[in-house]
């Protein structure tokens, strides 16, 4: 695995493979402009629905407090 910026220093174009299959494919431009916006992280739990919604506050919470600048979505 490398560093985007030995990927910068060494090649012209990049391939990230996910699970062995290649996700995206393109110059490091490309890449950054399709894909260096942010980062989206996703919270799934195995707890009962009531249990959710009675942590979801502190959650929320937490990301926020540890992430500025976080815009937060819900499904």
């Amino acid at each position: 695995m490398l560093s985007m910026k030995e990927c910068e220093a060494l090649c012209d174009r990049l391939g990230i493979m996910v699970n062995g299959r290649f996700r995206c494919f393109g110059s490091i431009e490309q890449l950054k402009s399709k894909y260096g916006k942010g980062y989206t992280l996703t919270i799934k739990t195995k707890r009962e629905a009531r249990e959710d919604l009675q942590n979801m506050g502190r959650i929320k919470a937490f990301v926020i407090s540890n992430l500025p600048g976080t815009q937060l979505k819900t499904e």
